[in-house]
């Protein structure tokens, strides 16, 4: 087993510059600091959604305990920060467990919860779970463990209208026989751009169960012309992305599609055959404490790279801590640096409007760095550049080499004061206003080269400490 070292680029020193030190693609992003941050619940197979939002925060939904200690129901908005957002949390209680999340066109939220969902009598039946809801048009598709909605049947499958009432022109073959499995789910559900509906799923009888992938027309039946067979998969799909282009991208804990290969990840062609033009890099994975292996979620960027995270701490021969990165074509991202990665599985993964990346899962540390079970890595690479030492409001360290406490004398007032080792981990942090000489305490540091981030309103520095004992 090997692992990604860091790529750290140094600048050499020149007259009045301080050093700057550029963090790769897969480092903990130093400007999102949550405290203690999200503690998910140790239930087995617990689920933490995530969604990025236009502001650089995040929607946040699961089977959680708290946020820094405190117990805000199971949907929060994180600020970009990482600090909690107080007005959206109050005006939005939730003490459903969220097990899905979809942002809407129009600014609105979409959740799939085990709170109330719809007016009416709601879902009634089966486990009474909902694990997928998609937006089809005006039209909501909800997708679960459940026979019936508002007195008719419905089972793993339903879809309403916008205020939340059955559609009954909406007609799918999981009410037949051969689908009276009761602990039977459709799982995941994603729209086409033609309406037509992509799902997932453990269903079938108690003497036959099989995991279906399927697609149908925008009124519920089968499309004919989708070429997924149920006997084409050896194991469930967990998640669908559909592609610019038409193809799909499938992930889940399978290793076969229609007696091929593939690894847990495949691009089939619109029709749903296999492509074969998709490299699939992933091939064996590997996992620890878990009873299961599998790709849980997948989110694509605008570069075409594919973010994977799931139940995994090698793909290959190599260590990924359950987040690996892809090229459009399947191969390994030899840009992305983990390190030793998430120390437990990842649930969920979303990509910020400048490039940035939430990871939410059962994890509560990243490359041996605590950080709770939310955290958001760089995307591309960030320089943490110098500025000249003669500017007026520049802090100032000293003594600088020192045994571990330092001064600060500055005349500026600073948000926020972080010490950054040279792979990118975060240290020590604190909110801090520095408009009188302050210190930090650092002496539990080991010996070595450190940069500290002043972070102010509208500027930020960084300067370069050693510490020498």
């Amino acid at each position: 087993m090997k692992y990604r070292s860091y790529a750290i680029l140094m600048m050499i020193f020149t007259a009045g510059l301080v050093s700057a030190q550029t963090l790769p693609p897969g480092s903990l992003d130093p400007e999102f600091n949550p405290g203690e941050g999200l503690e998910a619940n140790p239930v087995l197979f617990s689920t933490i959604r995530v969604r990025a939002m236009e502001d650089g925060g995040a929607l946040v939904g699961g089977d959680f305990i708290s946020f820094n200690g405190a117990q805000n129901g199971s949907l929060l908005y994180v600020n970009a920060d990482g600090s909690l957002n107080s007005a959206f949390n109050a005006n939005y209680p939730c003490n459903g467990i969220v097990r899905d999340i979809e942002l809407l066109d129009d600014g609105k939220i979409l959740l799939g919860s085990t709170s109330s969902f719809s007016p009416g009598s709601g879902f009634s039946g089966g486990n009474l779970l909902v694990h997928s809801v998609a937006a089809q048009g005006d039209k909501i598709l909800v997708g679960g463990e459940f026979e019936n909605f508002q007195g008719s049947q419905t089972r793993y499958l339903s879809r309403l209208n916008a205020d939340g009432t059955a559609d009954p022109s909406f007609e799918h073959p999981y009410n037949g026989a051969a689908y009276n499995f009761s602990n039977g789910r459709i799982h995941t559900i994603r729209v086409q751009a033609d309406n037509k509906i992509l799902v997932a799923g453990p269903v079938g009888t108690f003497d036959e169960i099989f995991h279906t992938f399927q697609r149908l027309e925008e009124n519920g039946q089968p499309d004919e012309d989708f070429n997924s067979a149920v006997d084409a998969l050896n194991g469930s799909v967990r998640d669908i992305q559909v592609l610019n282009d038409g193809k799909i991208l499938i992930i889940g804990s399978f290793t076969q599609y229609g007696g091929t290969t593939v690894g847990r990840i495949c691009r089939l062609n619109s029709d749903g055959s296999l492509d074969t033009g998709f490299n699939g890099a992933i091939t064996q994975l590997n996992v620890n404490n878990v009873l299961t292996t599998r790709l849980e979620r997948m989110t694509l960027q605008p570069d075409g790279k594919i973010l994977v995270v799931g139940w995994f701490e090698e793909a290959g021969d190599e260590s990924y801590g359950s987040i690996v990165r892809l090229n459009a074509d399947g191969s390994f991202d030899e840009s992305w640096t983990t390190g030793s990665g998430l120390n437990y599985p990842g649930t969920d993964v979303s990509v910020t409007p400048d490039g940035n990346i939430f990871v939410a899962g059962r994890f509560w540390g990243y490359n041996g760095q605590s950080t709770g079970a939310l955290t958001r890595l760089l995307g591309e690479p960030l320089t943490l550049t110098g500025t000249n030492e003669e500017a007026q409001n520049q802090p100032r360290l000293y003594p600088n080499p020192g045994s571990g406490l330092f001064q600060i004398e500055t005349d500026t007032e600073w948000r926020s004061v972080r010490v950054i080792d040279l792979t990118g981990k975060l240290m020590w942090s604190t909110a801090a206003n520095h408009s009188q000489p302050s210190f930090l305490p650092l002496s539990h540091l080991s010996e070595g080269i450190y940069f500290v981030e002043f972070q102010g309103n509208r500027e930020r520095f960084v300067k370069r400490l050693v510490i020498s004992k």
